[in-house]
C-alpha cells in the first residue's frame, strides 16, 4: 500500500537520512515498550527503479520487499536486516 506520511502520521516515529544493516526496530521504540513497527515509509528510492528492503517479521521470518520513493509499507516488523543504498529518508512508525 502506498500513501503519503501526512495521512498516516504517528506521534511515535523515528526518521533516518540513511539506514544501515541489522537495525533493531523494537529497541528503537520511543516508548521503550519494544513494539513491532506498524509502517515503514521510504521517501527517496532510486528514481528509475526500486530499492530492496529485507525485514524480519515478528515470527522471525525474513521477507524482502521492493519499495519505490514515497511508498509506505503497512506491515509489522521487528528488524531491518538490509536495505538498498538508494533507499533514504526512512520513517518508522509505531
Amino acid at each position: 500500500m502506498s500513501a503519503t506520511t501526512y495521512l498516516y502520521s504517528s506521534p511515535d516515529f523515528v526518521a533516518f537520512a540513511a539506514v544501515g544493516t541489522d537495525i533493531d526496530i523494537m529497541a528503537l521504540d520511543p516508548k521503550g515498550q519494544r513494539r513491532l513497527c506498524r509502517r515503514i515509509g521510504v521517501q527517496n528510492a532510486a528514481m528509475a527503479g526500486a530499492a530492496n528492503i529485507v525485514l524480519q517479521r515478528g515470527d522471525g521470518t525474513n521477507v524482502t520487499q521492493v519499495v519505490y520513493g514515497g511508498q509506505t509499507l503497512e506491515l509489522q516488523a521487528k528488524k531491518i536486516i538490509a536495505i538498498g543504498t538508494t533507499a533514504t529518508n526512512i520513517r518508522i512508525d509505531w
